[in-house]
């Protein structure tokens, strides 16, 4: 699943910010896998055979894409906990935070575990400072 969420990053990119179900991947059939492949762009492959080079099952997957062209620079992806792209708050120079059981910090290469939250009941919202330094977490009973 690929959720995008766009982000002007000031340097002429845009940031597209989501998840890879890495689980589903491996669950295809080498058919399917063939199929796939063949109807994907070169920077896709890229992007899937370093997804399946990934122990887990989901990844964050960042594609850093030129605003003017449309053209992909490049991307960044690694092994994370379950995300739900409505908590992965965008932030300056490629970076992300990912709030879920645990707030992960993106820092445009690499996810890092910051904190581990208590355990939330029902639903949430996260919302986070412009600079990352502050989250708020809102709890909403089932």
């Amino acid at each position: 699943m690929f959720v995008p969420q766009f982000t002007a990053t000031g340097d002429g990119a845009i940031d597209l910010n989501g998840a890879v179900e890495l689980r589903e991947l491996r669950e295809l059939d080498p058919t399917a896998q063939h199929e796939l492949r063949d109807d994907l762009s070169d920077s896709n492959l890229a992007i899937l055979d370093a997804a399946l080079g990934l122990a887990g099952d989901v990844a964050f997957l960042q594609r850093r894409v030129d605003a003017g062209t449309g053209e992909a620079r490049g991307f960044a992806l690694g092994a994370a906990p379950p995300i739900d792209e409505r908590h992965v708050h965008p932030l300056p120079a490629h970076q992300a935070l990912i709030v879920g059981p645990t707030v992960a910090w993106f820092d445009g290469a690499a996810l890092h575990d910051v904190t581990a939250l208590p355990a939330l009941v029902g639903y949430y919202h996260s919302a986070v400072t412009a600079d990352g330094h502050a989250i708020a977490v809102l709890t909403i009973e089932p």
